[in-house]
């Protein structure tokens, strides 16, 4: 058996019994319990059989009395402010037009009636998905947040997954909306992937799950109106944006309407045939200056290559040969000095016309 946290002496001005809380229960209360708190404990009464003594192994405990109450708001909601859930910077805006909402509340009473009644009037196509709790009592807790779970769970694909969750109840004491103060509650809320609005109560009473949900709605009425648009006012929305294309569309057509005057009172387009003669007359001068450009271009290209074939003639090695000289060939290399003949070798002599060969008889060498 899990040992106890402590003894806990539970009494009133008639009586005191002896009670026991195991800590996996009083986890769920740490911090919210203290001396002198006036509450309600639900329990199995036991013998502890080393004394003898008559006992209570409590399995929930609720807090009562106004004080009591907001001792315990104030010390959950400082501790939870310290650890950001209620950040700003977290809170998510809603889907303008959801397919489907959640509903976490009682299933009887007027809160959810009003809230049926409010979507089948202002937006009728939408979905709603209710998942019916306690929403206060020992144990409501515990299914609200079940119920917040639930709904996170289902795939985003699944046709009964949540654009927005309504999380609350109407209204009642603070010992009422205790349920909506629990921390299990805090925590599935903060938790959720789908946003939830928090409609706990009146627009007077503030709970820990309206500063954890993404947007608070005063009453559940509210968070109805909040989370559906109206048919009156879509239609109102589309009235305006048809009528700012239409007024756009008006501008457009004003400017290419000016566009089109301008063109037409032009004297190009009134006397076609002159700006026709003006472009033909350009064009006539612009082929006669390419016809000169291109003449004078041939001239100097021509020039330039009467020099360049004069200049290749000077370079011609056989040209001396017209002028009655000749060349000396052994085999097929040109002998440019006597000293490289011998008697005896044979030689071709080359001329301008032909070719004639010879013989060497002998080799007179220049003097010194």
């Amino acid at each position: 058996m899990p040992a106890p946290v402590k003894w806990i002496p539970l009494k009133d001005e008639y009586a005191q019994l002896r009670a026991v809380m195991w800590r996996s229960v009083a986890d769920r209360y740490r911090g919210r319990l203290a001396d002198g708190q006036h509450v309600v404990a639900r329990g199995t009464l036991t013998i502890y059989e080393p004394r003898g003594d008559l006992q209570m192994v409590i399995s929930s405990i609720r807090l009562t009395g106004e004080g009591a109450l907001k001792q315990a708001f104030e010390a959950l909601k400082r501790r939870l402010a310290l650890e950001g859930l209620f950040d700003p910077a977290r809170k998510r805006p809603l889907r303008p037009i959801p397919r489907t909402v959640g509903i976490v509340t009682s299933n009887t009473g007027a809160v959810i009636r009003d809230m049926l009644t409010i979507f089948a009037r202002r937006y009728p196509a939408v979905r709603v998905v209710v998942a019916p709790v306690r929403v206060q009592g020992d144990g409501a807790a515990d299914e609200i947040a079940a119920a917040i779970r639930r709904f996170n769970r289902l795939d985003p694909s699944h046709e009964q997954r949540p654009d927005v969750l309504i999380v609350g109840r109407g209204g009642g004491s603070l010992e009422d909306l205790w349920a909506f103060n629990e921390e299990t509650v805090a925590r599935a809320i903060h938790a959720s992937g789908i946003p939830v609005v928090s409609a706990v109560g009146h627009e007077t009473d503030t709970t820990i799950s309206d500063l954890v949900a993404d947007v608070r709605a005063g009453t559940p009425s509210m968070a109805a109106e909040m989370v559906v648009p109206s048919i009156p006012d879509l239609e109102t929305a589309m009235l305006g944006r048809l009528q700012h294309a239409e007024y756009r569309l008006h501008r457009l057509l004003d400017r290419l309407r000016n566009r089109l005057d301008g063109a037409v009172r032009a004297q190009a387009f009134h006397q076609p045939g002159q700006r026709i003669q003006r472009l033909a007359q350009r064009n006539d001068e612009l082929t006669m200056r390419m016809d000169r450009a291109t003449d004078l271009n041939l001239r100097r290209t021509g020039d330039r290559t009467e020099a360049l074939v004069d200049r290749l003639r000077a370079l011609d090695p056989l040209r001396p040969l017209a002028g009655g000289f000749a060349l000396v060939e052994r085999g097929a290399h040109v002998v440019r000095s006597a000293s490289h003949l011998s008697p005896g070798d044979p030689v071709t002599l080359r001329f301008h016309d032909g070719l004639a060969g010879a013989t060497i008889d002998q080799v007179f060498r220049a003097s010194g």
